[in-house]
């Protein structure tokens, strides 16, 4: 699965990607929990991506308009 961060004029920041090993079958109809396991497994890559791109910012490396 690959997130992507997207600025609102849908400018690519940058993406985070995961690759797990799951049953087969384990997606078919409801994701429930497995949702939940999968965001929670991109979260600290998620965010790790948004503190880079908001420095880069405040050191002037992006436009400030973006």
């Amino acid at each position: 699965m690959t997130w992507t961060l997207s600025l609102p004029d849908g400018t690519e920041v940058g993406q985070v990607a995961q690759e797990n090993m799951i049953a087969a079958g384990a997606l078919k109809g409801r994701w429930g929990a497995i949702a939940v396991a999968i965001a929670d497994g991109a979260a600290d890559g998620i965010a790790e991506l948004v503190r880079a791109y908001r420095d880069a910012r405040a050191a002037g490396r992006i436009n400030p308009a973006q």
